[in-house]
C-alpha cells in the first residue's frame, strides 16, 4: 500500500511539472511573433533570423525587439557579432536586412522617444567612436569618428561593399547608427559636406546633427 502511495505522489509531482513547463510555454505565442514581423515589412526568412536571435540573447518577451530600441539594439549587435565571425557582414543580402533593421529602429525611435538621452547632439560623440554608415540603395558601412569639431565631424574612410566607379560622397545624405558604451544606441541622419585627404587616407567630413 506505502508503494502505491509513493508511486501515486511521484506520478502527481512529475505531471505538475511537465504541466508547469507546457503553461511557461504556452505563456508567448511565436504566431504572434511572425505576425508582428510581418506588419513591421520583414520578410518569413528574416523573421525566423529575428526569432532565432531573440532566443539567443535570451529576451523574456521576444516581440519587444518590434517596440523597443533597447532590445532591438541587443539583437543587431548579435547579428553584427556572428557576421563578422562568418564573414558574411560584406555579403550584399545581409547588408539589405542591416539597412532595413536601422530603418526600422529609427520608426521604433520615434514612435517612443526617450525620456532620458545620455547625449542629445552630435557634438557630445567621443572621438574615436565606431559609427555605421547606412546609405541608401548602397549599403551598411564601417567607420570611426576621428575628430568632432564645431563645424563637422570628420570620420574615416567608411568601409563595405564596393561602390560604383562614378560614385561621390559629397552631398551624400545618410544615416549614422552608433553604440555609446554603458547608454544607448543612437541613430541620426546627416549628409556628407566634403571629402577631403589627410596622410593619403580619404576622410569624410559629416554636419552635426542635433536630433539624437
Amino acid at each position: 500500500m506505502l508503494y502505491i502511495l509513493v508511486f501515486t505522489v511521484a506520478i502527481l509531482g512529475l505531471f505538475a511539472v511537465l504541466t508547469l513547463r507546457s503553461n511557461e510555454k504556452k505563456r508567448y505565442s511565436w504566431l504572434q511573433f511572425y505576425a508582428q514581423g510581418k506588419d513591421a515589412g520583414f520578410s518569413f526568412k528574416e523573421i525566423e533570423l529575428l526569432r532565432r536571435v531573440a532566443i539567443n540573447v535570451e529576451l523574456k518577451d521576444p516581440s519587444t525587439l518590434f517596440t523597443s530600441e533597447t532590445q532591438l539594439d541587443r539583437c543587431i549587435r548579435a547579428i553584427l557579432q556572428k557576421n563578422q565571425i562568418t564573414g558574411e557582414d560584406r555579403d550584399k543580402e545581409t547588408q539589405d536586412f542591416l539597412a532595413r533593421l536601422y530603418e526600422y529602429r529609427k520608426k521604433i525611435e520615434f514612435d517612443n522617444p526617450r525620456q532620458k538621452k545620455g547625449i542629445t547632439s552630435t557634438r557630445q560623440i567621443a572621438e574615436d567612436q565606431k559609427i555605421r554608415l547606412l546609405i541608401d540603395g548602397a549599403g551598411v558601412y564601417d567607420s570611426r569618428l576621428l575628430r568632432n569639431s564645431d563645424r563637422f565631424l570628420t570620420v574615416s574612410n567608411p568601409e563595405g561593399p564596393r561602390l560604383p566607379v562614378q560614385f561621390s560622397w559629397k552631398g551624400r545624405r545618410m544615416s549614422v547608427y552608433f553604440w555609446r558604451r554603458n547608454d544607448a544606441g543612437y541613430v541620426f541622419d546627416t549628409y556628407v559636406l566634403d571629402e577631403v585627404r589627410a596622410g593619403g587616407s580619404p576622410l569624410l567630413q559629416l554636419a552635426h546633427s542635433d536630433s539624437l
